[in-house]
């Protein structure tokens, strides 16, 4: 049967691969700038491999580069800062990466560093809670007293060091008593413990003034407070005259005139007598 021409057109655009498929198809093989990169990898060898584990390694490597390059800059154009923690003043800084901070509590230096701002500031304030005194509340020293009162002062020791000091990282006794930091609070935790402790305890500027002769320097305990007391009690002591009103000349002349002989000679006596014991108990 012989074919229509509209079947012939059909047959060859059929058998042409120019016009085979949906789509029209060009012979670029003699165009390479032109070929289709669909197919081929645009890994370059000459760089670091990508991160195909999908941990975001990467995109987290590049975050913390541009993060330490904004912090640096910041830095650079503002220049060093001070953080005040507690009566403490730290000079916080950043170079080579890494956050500082530089400063003294209590004589000590301290210093500190992070990867970040916001965690070198967490770590001064971990550290001004453990080096944070604290007053004891009414409550709180009321307790202290009936302990110390109970014939307890070595609970109330501790109980007072709970309160006052807190819970710090020491590896056992010996090192907290250790830290210089701790001994004016270690001092008044050992003078109170014992004042309550001892009925009879003085509390007079004279004894105070006296204890901190003997101690001279050494931290207090309830032993050398004990050997303080003892020897103070049995020190002489001057006690303080309380200063009068000079009497007026013509007053003492009116009574001298108006006493009799017998009570001029009794009150001369009398006068002597007070004068030579006083030599007597200076010497």
């Amino acid at each position: 049967m012989a074919q229509t021409r509209q079947q012939r057109i059909d047959e060859i655009i059929k058998s042409d691969p120019f016009y085979s498929g949906d789509d029209t198809h060009l012979d670029l093989s003699a165009f390479p700038a032109l070929t289709s990169l669909d197919d081929a990898s645009f890994e370059d060898e000459l760089f670091a491999p990508l991160d195909r584990t999908g941990s975001g390694g990467g995109a987290k490597d590049l975050k913390k580069f541009i993060s330490d390059q904004m912090a640096e800059q910041s830095a650079e154009q503002h220049g060093p800062s001070t953080v005040h923690v507690g009566q403490s003043r730290f000079r916080v800084t950043f170079q080579g990466g890494v956050w500082n901070a530089d400063g003294e509590v209590d004589g000590q230096r301290h210093r500190y560093t992070a990867s970040d701002r916001e965690a070198l500031l967490g770590k001064l304030a971990t550290m001004a809670r453990q080096t944070t005194i604290r007053e004891l509340t009414q409550s709180q020293r009321l307790e202290i007293i009936r302990l110390c009162q109970g014939g307890q002062k070595h609970h109330a020791i501790d109980l007072y060091i709970r309160y006052a000091i807190g819970h710090r990282h020491y590896a056992d006794d010996a090192a907290m008593l250790a830290d210089p930091a701790l001994l004016p609070i270690l001092n008044r935790i050992a003078d109170e413990t014992w004042f309550y402790s001892e009925p009879d305890a003085p509390n007079s500027a004279e004894w105070h003034s006296f204890k901190e002769q003997f101690a001279a320097g050494r931290p207090l305990t309830h032993d050398l407070l004990d050997s303080a007391y003892e020897k103070f009690k049995r020190t002489p002591r001057l006690l303080a005259a309380t200063p009068e009103e000079e009497p007026d000349p013509r007053e003492i002349v009116d009574d001298l005139n108006s006493m009799t002989d017998e009570e001029i000679d009794r009150t001369y006596a009398a006068t002597v007598r007070a004068s030579n014991d006083a030599y007597r108990r200076r010497n």
